[in-house]
């Protein structure tokens, strides 16, 4: 009975850890950019990041080091335009990992949530899609990062 159960809630286990993986990898994107611009070690960065509660203070604190280090508008003016959409995908991926899931009989039922934040019910496609789109954000990010590294090496400005 407990083997059938597992293989019915199993997608659902796979799909939620598929989401938090790239979504891990979209915060280390931005990790590294705040390492590229503070021309800080990587860790030690992450030492500080790992403080902020959610993508919007590292991705203001990016637009802010960006500002300082006179990295060109047209990237600082992206970096704003993806810190607004982050949004939806953020709270589908908080809701999706962080709500229970309820499971009658070996098969997900639905998710319970507080009653400020109703559940919404993620199916395997709205998962799948879901990841598609965070993953979107954290290939831009890489390409970002790229652009923001070539202005820093022509930049005359240099890390205190």
């Amino acid at each position: 009975m407990r083997d059938q159960r597992s293989q019915n809630i199993a997608p659902y286990m796979e799909a939620v850890g598929l989401v938090s993986a790239v979504w891990a990898h979209l915060e280390l994107n931005f990790d590294m950019i705040i390492a590229n611009l503070t021309g800080g070690d990587a860790e030690a960065v992450g030492c500080i990041t790992m403080q902020f509660g959610s993508y919007y203070p590292k991705l203001s604190a990016i637009i802010a080091l960006c500002k300082y280090r006179g990295v060109s508008k047209p990237i600082i003016e992206e970096l704003k335009t993806m810190r607004g959409q982050l949004a939806d995908p953020a709270e589908r991926r908080n809701r999706l990992i962080h709500d229970a899931w309820l499971i009658k009989g070996g098969h997900v039922t639905g998710k319970a949530s507080h009653k400020v934040r109703p559940a919404r019910d993620q199916t395997l496609t709205e998962c799948e899609s879901l990841r598609r789109a965070i993953n979107k954000f954290a290939l831009k990010t890489i390409r970002l990062r790229q652009e923001i590294k070539r202005e820093l090496a022509t930049s005359s400005q240099t890390c205190p």
